[in-house]
């Protein structure tokens, strides 16, 4: 099956995903995921974040069961930062399943940080099932363009993403389809990273 989803996934992008080792844990309530992405943070994103636009990073994460047809929950994690030229500190807000917070960073590393770090509540700890093994799809936007994405990551935010599809954002068929959805590409850069197998 593995072999299936790479050779897939190479014939739509002539690469397929990077492999990323993701931290999960749980509180007994949610499973959280973590990872990162410092490869996002090249020169010229550093040049841009110093010229004092507002540099925006959308990060969709998908909880997908091996042998499922289709994703168990959906988590949306989106910062925007931009350097103050009055103040010289960069101001990021962090938006996600948790709630949004404001950090105000002396330092250019501590900044873009926040930019290639996610960590979500993936899903309700009770949703998993016994015994089965599960991935998580991550699909990273630079600066997307799409003012539909960016009002649906508006909507993604303001409810719950698990049980059912919203808006017309549907879960789709498979764990490859996730990287072949006609959103993805509508950015600056896009990265599309698969974890290891949890548990």
């Amino acid at each position: 099956m593995v072999r299936v989803f790479l050779l897939l996934c190479s014939i739509a992008f002539a690469k397929p995903p990077l492999d990323r080792a993701a931290t999960f844990t749980s509180d007994g309530k949610k499973l959280w995921v973590a990872l990162d992405f410092p490869e996002l943070a090249d020169a010229a994103l550093q040049r841009k974040l110093d010229s004092g636009l507002v540099t925006t990073v959308v990060a969709r994460a998908y909880l997908v069961r091996e042998g499922a047809s289709r994703a168990e929950a959906l988590a949306v994690q989106t910062v925007r930062t931009a350097y103050d030229l009055w103040d010289e500190v960069y101001v990021s807000e962090v938006s996600g399943e948790a709630g949004a917070r404001v950090f105000r960073d002396q330092k250019r590393d501590d900044a873009l940080r926040r930019l290639w770090q996610l960590k979500l509540p993936l899903a309700e700890a009770a949703r998993l099932v016994p015994g089965e093994h599960y991935r998580v799809a991550v699909i990273v936007e630079l600066n997307p363009v799409s003012k539909e994405l960016l009002q649906q990551v508006r909507r993604w935010l303001s409810r719950p993403r698990e049980g059912a599809p919203l808006d017309g954002e549907s879960y789709f068929g498979s764990f490859v389809s996730l990287f072949v959805h006609r959103k993805v590409g509508d950015a600056e850069r896009v990265l599309q990273l698969r974890t290891q197998v949890y548990p």
